[in-house]
């Protein structure tokens, strides 16, 4: 099926969703004036109750290309579900599915399942980080991060994230600096691993991971703490001195607000730098 420009119909929660970006415009736009619409990759519309227009929840990039190209016929595919809800979880599902999504996106996508869904004026069912990592096509952890920002960090700090500035693993840590002792300049980076023995890492090479982590994007840098954490709990496992009580290892995880968990988090919280 096909359809000209002006008879699609945009909502504003799916066109601010994925904001367009300029470089994936510019390399969708140079394949679609050597080959046109790429018919396999068609627009996708949905309707649902008290919704019977169909109305475009994935594509925004493609028509704004088509538009710019002069193509006025673009193909189309048109779902008919329940909800709204069941509309956006198409609507992610595709973006995830098709590429791995940005801290920025990540972020979006998380604020929206947070407000928009669960409480008034839509009042579907919440999401609880679990299903937001299913959703996203991210880590738990990763989920738990990005909820926190979004809930936690000002104003700015998330306009940052959502502008590319920082990642969520930076915005997460800024929150966290905010009620935890920062290290003495002089200090080695310390962290209480979850058996309560304090380990040291040396600063030269906390430097070196720091330098790498600059000039990376937010995904590398959790791959680099969470590896440190992995390298840690081995290193716990290699020392005969480093014993612990039946009881102390069946003490289940407090179950209280992050806040309280402070550096009690389980084996994927990052280590904290100076």
């Amino acid at each position: 099926m096909k359809k000209t420009l002006h008879e699609i119909e945009k909502h504003e929660l799916f066109q601010e969703l994925f904001p367009i970006k300029e470089e994936t415009k510019d390399r969708i736009k140079q394949d679609m004036s050597k080959n046109g619409f790429d018919e396999n990759q068609p627009v996708v519309l949905a309707t649902w109750q008290d919704q019977e227009q169909p109305v475009c929840i994935d594509g925004y990039t493609r028509i704004r290309v088509a538009d710019e190209l002069g193509i006025d016929q673009i193909p189309v595919v048109i779902y008919s579900v329940d909800t709204e809800q069941e509309a956006f979880e198409i609507a992610l599902k595709r973006q995830a599915n098709r590429r791995s999504l940005s801290d920025a996106e990540i972020l979006q996508c998380v604020g929206t399942m947070r407000t928009w869904y669960g409480d008034p004026p839509n009042g579907g069912l919440k999401y609880d980080v679990s299903e937001i990592a299913e959703k996203l096509c991210i880590s738990k952890r990763k989920a738990e991060r990005a909820l926190r920002v979004a809930e936690k960090a000002t104003a700015e700090t998330k306009s940052q994230v959502k502008a590319g500035i920082t990642s969520i693993h930076k915005a997460e840590t800024t929150i966290k600096s905010s009620y935890t002792e920062p290290h003495l300049p002089n200090q080695k980076p310390k962290r209480p691993n979850r058996k309560g023995r304090i380990v040291e890492i040396d600063p030269d090479q906390w430097e070196k991971l720091s330098k790498i982590v600059e000039t990376t994007a937010g995904e590398i840098e959790d791959l680099v703490y969470e590896a440190l954490d992995l390298y840690l709990a081995e290193d716990d496992g290699n020392d005969e001195d480093d014993t612990e009580s039946e009881e102390d290892g069946d003490r289940a995880e407090d179950e209280g607000s992050w806040e309280d968990r402070d550096e009690d988090d389980d084996d994927e919280d990052e280590v904290e730098a100076a």
